[in-house]
């Protein structure tokens, strides 16, 4: 996910969703993957998760910004792009977020980039 405009002041969003792809395992349950970050070991719901990462994004030659995880300001936009391009087994999760970084559009859909989430209910199989 990367965004293809940025809003020139962003946005203050505490809630958003975001794609993720389901343990594999039963011991892993409790932990969802992205299917863009390298999630060895998973990324843990019910607890604050930051991004240490410090590339930054171009959009344009004059824009650009820091990565952070990307997330859709709407259900209905994230549950849509999962089944569209997603593979089978991927999932929306609902976040909270903290530590907005940018807001803008990817493929016409709101979404905002954040160095910190928490991962909340599942809300789409």
């Amino acid at each position: 996910m990367c965004l293809d405009t940025i809003d020139k002041e962003t946005k203050n969003w505490r809630i958003g969703y975001k794609i993720f792809r389901r343990g594999r395992r039963k011991s892993n349950k409790d932990k969802v993957y992205s299917p863009v970050y390298k999630t060895r070991n998973g990324m843990e719901m019910g607890k604050w998760i930051k991004d240490s990462s410090e590339d930054k994004l171009k959009v344009t030659k004059s824009q650009s910004y820091d990565s952070g995880f990307h997330f859709y300001r709407y259900k209905e936009e994230a549950i849509e792009d999962c089944q569209g391009f997603c593979y089978n087994g991927d999932v929306v999760h609902k976040v909270k977020v903290r530590g907005l970084i940018a807001t803008g559009t990817q493929n016409k859909c709101e979404v905002g980039v954040t160095k910190e989430m928490f991962i909340l209910e599942r809300i789409s199989e």
